[in-house]
């Protein structure tokens, strides 16, 4: 028996915080299908609704500001039929918690990390934090189920720590 081929393919690319941050040229109308946002980005009406704490928000933004790998976020690419983009254009499919985190901490400065909010920064240390790395992998598939299997197998698969075993 053959080894199967992938069920997706993405490429990589890098990217940056302030890549997440741009909004400009998005116009949540222009996705008639969408049912919620996070970001710019429309969100899957199969994938699960916000769930991060405060919390894990801030420690989210303490590791970027200390340096420590985020990780990357995937989104779907986009296509058009007449004016219209076709649904699950642009879609987040992995990173959802993320992109919320970054964008309520420098977009809605709704919390403070190391003692100041986003808008308390000065211009250097927002352009330290915006240019930080933050891979974007991209999808072309408007196959719904090829969408769905891939974030149950990037959300559903882990084993989850027991505090015993905190390093």
């Amino acid at each position: 028996m053959n080894m199967p081929q992938p069920i997706i393919h993405t490429r990589l690319m890098q990217s940056d915080i302030e890549e997440v941050l741009r909004t400009a040229g998005y116009d949540q109308k222009d996705y008639p299908w969408a049912v919620r946002f996070v970001g710019r980005f429309p969100v899957p009406k199969w994938q699960r609704d916000l769930c991060w704490s405060r919390e894990q928000k801030i420690k989210l933004i303490e590791s970027i500001w200390l340096g420590f790998d985020i990780g990357s976020y995937i989104v779907n690419e986009w296509d058009m039929e007449g004016n219209v983009l076709v649904e699950n254009s642009d879609i987040v499919i992995d990173g959802q918690q993320r992109i919320e985190a970054i964008c309520a901490y420098a977009l809605n400065d709704e919390f403070s990390v190391f003692g100041k909010r986003y808008s308390e920064l000065n211009k250097r240390e927002q352009a330290r934090f915006k240019k930080t790395s933050f891979p974007k992998r991209i999808t072309h598939t408007f196959n719904e189920d090829a969408l769905k299997e891939t974030y149950n197998r990037l959300n559903f698969g882990g084993t989850q720590h027991k505090p015993e075993q905190r390093a």
